[in-house]
């Protein structure tokens, strides 16, 4: 992986957060509450993921990026989310966002959406991941379960994601 920057960002409280939020969606809406709740357990239906909360040490991470994509992809730019992890300092965190599927692993561009809690020192990744790609028979639009396919934890070209320890907490509802 190449070359990491990091830095700290203003974290404003949630309810600073919910108050903002609640504002600007009452601009649009006749009926708005917005509150700072505990986190519903995720392990749980109608969730499945494979951790309590999204709480506990939380990053913003960009990995990649558009300069990949353009003037043509450059598929071989691909990463793996146990890396990420480890470069972020958070091994075995569990990571939620968008990005790129690896050409290398799914042999065309597909978009990656991210549900992995990635590998620690006592235990295995856990890939929750889904693939979303365009059917080139029909056009539609194909969703597909990554594990049912696929054994690695890669991905390519670019992602945005959020990352934490995965455990209860405090979320805006």
């Amino acid at each position: 992986m190449a070359d990491t920057e990091s830095c700290p960002l203003h974290c404003p409280s949630l309810e600073e957060i919910a108050a903002v939020l609640e504002g600007g969606l009452k601009k649009n809406y006749a009926e708005v509450h917005v509150k700072v709740v505990d986190c519903p357990d995720l392990t749980q239906d109608p969730f499945g993921f494979p951790v309590k909360g999204l709480s506990g040490k939380s990053r913003i991470v960009d990995v990649g990026g558009v300069p990949y994509l353009l003037p043509t992809p450059q598929l071989d730019k691909i990463y793996d989310i146990n890396t990420v992890a480890k470069k972020i300092e958070l091994p075995g965190a569990y990571i939620l966002g968008a990005g790129a599927c690896s050409h290398k692993s799914v042999g065309m561009i597909a978009e990656m959406i991210f549900s992995i809690k990635a590998e620690s020192r006592t235990s295995p990744a856990v890939n929750g991941n889904y693939m979303a790609s365009v059917n080139p028979g029909d056009n539609s639009c194909i969703l597909e379960k990554y594990r049912e396919k696929f054994s690695d934890n890669d991905f390519g070209l670019l992602s945005n994601l959020y990352a934490s320890e995965g455990n209860p907490g405090k979320v805006i509802v």
